[in-house]
């Protein structure tokens, strides 16, 4: 009867954004020739041949891998299997990973331009996002306009278009002329993972006399 190999030690699984590093150990005889690590949504492999309901996602004598272009928030089970020359396959080994979106957006896109002089009076003040936002955050509590010297915002409707990734905040009224304003992005604005802007952004501009 066939004698398989030992099992693949040490198996683990760090999650990320979109992706999953996995690492082990491998088999230590002598006829050890290679790892493979099956993937699967469903649950843990049935085997070591990969099918419509598992994936082989790596075969080698490494002691790592990291697997990518992952869903987030989904559960993905990962079973590894060591080999020998002989072509027998060890029990299995192994671990989950649930990816997850841990990168915090940042403000890539303002409007009026920060610094710019010759504003309209009557001008929208936009921030454009690199990635989607949670529509929620967006608001007046965390996009503002003050004029310079005052410490209340301005009056304004905060809006969020999703296909754009793109804040509006649209004064109530008129600006006054010649002055400067601050417009900030605070970091009570999260995307859709709930992770908040990386840094508040914050930017002047003057409007026409």
């Amino acid at each position: 009867m066939p004698t398989p190999p030992g099992g693949v030690d040490f198996f683990e699984a760090a999650s990320g954004d979109r992706r999953a590093t996995l690492s082990w150990v491998n088999a230590t005889d002598a006829d050890f020739t290679a790892t493979r690590v099956l993937r699967s949504t469903v649950g843990t492999a049935g085997s070591p041949e990969p099918n419509s309901r598992q994936t082989q996602v790596y075969q080698g004598t490494g002691g790592s891998f990291t697997d990518t272009a992952l869903t987030n928030a989904q559960t993905y089970y990962y079973s590894a299997y060591a080999r020998d020359d002989a072509g027998n396959w060890s029990p299995k080994a192994v671990v989950r990973a649930r990816p997850a979106d841990t990168t915090r957006p940042t403000v890539t896109t303002l409007s009026p331009a920060s610094r710019a002089t010759g504003v309209s009076t009557t001008a929208n003040v936009y921030a454009t996002f690199s990635e989607a936002m949670h529509p929620s955050t967006v608001t007046r509590t965390t996009v503002k306009l003050v004029r310079r010297g005052t410490t209340s915002a301005v009056p304004a409707v905060v809006s969020y278009s999703a296909s754009a990734r793109r804040a509006t905040l649209n004064p109530s009224a008129a600006l006054a002329k010649g002055k400067t304003y601050t417009a900030t992005v605070t970091t009570g604005a999260k995307d859709l993972a709930g992770n908040p802007l990386a840094t508040a952004k914050s930017w002047s501009f003057t409007t026409r006399k």
